[in-house]
């Protein structure tokens, strides 16, 4: 079986299954605390995804550091990881001066950052983007990529990776179909500015995964995005009067003007990886 034919299965399957299992699971779940619904169907989904994903790692053999696109030598990781963290500082810095100069975003007034808050804000941007990291662009690209071609790896990949954080699901009482109905109201097509700025992100990184042949690159420039939008959303607020449509309502940072600078970003890479490698 190819490795497409896998990739919907384990999509259509994951999505099907999470809100399959709501209801009981919400019942479950509610005799010991309360829950938001929406996040349970979300948690679910990355539960199962993980298990499909371990699932197709283990059909292609490649339950093995290569395979998680990992290379531990600690002096390659962590010039990679450094280098990765100072360009993603570069590339998100011209997103947040034009969101500044528009008025798209606007200072906050006496607002402090506690070592605590560094401390909280520093092992957020690291683990989050190792965790994703070693998922998406490790174990789920090298299994697409190990029967597909190049394109397709880098599309399924990031496509799966913005799925899974452009969900937005509607709150609604539980019974057994609102879970499907809570699906089918988190694909809102007023936020595909959200989606493809999410969906450009995962280009990127599988490209760089790709050429690099490992994510140590990847996990330097995912953990300096976290970091950096953390301390842009931090320190600036979104202003609701002006309505300039250069972001999304994900985060107010990302959106339209992310995903096209996202995108020029990538050609350049391609060209500098298709002269110099």
């Amino acid at each position: 079986m190819s490795s497409f034919i896998h990739f919907i299965l384990l999509l259509v399957g994951v999505l099907l299954l999470s809100a399959g299992v709501y209801y009981p699971l919400h019942q479950f779940i509610s005799l010991f605390f309360e829950s938001p619904s929406e996040k349970i169907i979300i948690l679910t989904s990355k539960l199962l995804s993980v298990s499909g994903v371990f699932y197709l790692a283990h059909y292609y053999n490649l339950l093995h550091l290569k395979g998680f696109g990992l290379d531990f030598r600690f002096n390659y990781f962590i010039k990679q990881f450094g280098l990765g963290f100072f360009c993603g500082v570069l590339i998100i810095a011209p997103v947040f001066i034009i969101l500044i100069s528009t008025g798209t975003r606007i200072w906050s007034v006496n607002i402090t950052l506690s070592f605590s808050q560094f401390i909280i804000f520093s092992l957020a941007a690291f683990l989050g983007a190792c965790l994703e990291e070693v998922f998406f662009r490790g174990i789920l690209y090298s299994s697409i990529r190990r029967s597909a071609s190049f394109f397709m790896a880098v599309f399924l990949s990031s496509f799966y990776y913005a799925i899974l954080h452009f969900i937005s699901l509607p709150a609604l009482p539980p019974s057994w179909g609102s879970g499907f109905e809570m699906l089918m109201g988190g694909f809102n097509l007023y936020q595909l500015d959200n989606f493809f700025a999410l969906f450009s992100l995962g280009i990127l990184f599988a490209i760089i995964r790709e050429f690099e042949g490992n994510i140590a690159l990847c996990i330097g420039l995912h953990a300096s995005f976290i970091y950096t939008i953390k301390f842009i959303k931090h320190y600036t607020d979104y202003d609701f009067r002006v309505d300039t449509g250069l972001t999304g309502n994900y985060d107010h940072i990302i959106g339209w003007l992310s995903t096209g600078w996202l995108f020029f970003i990538t050609l350049i890479i391609l060209v500098f990886f298709k002269k110099f490698k």
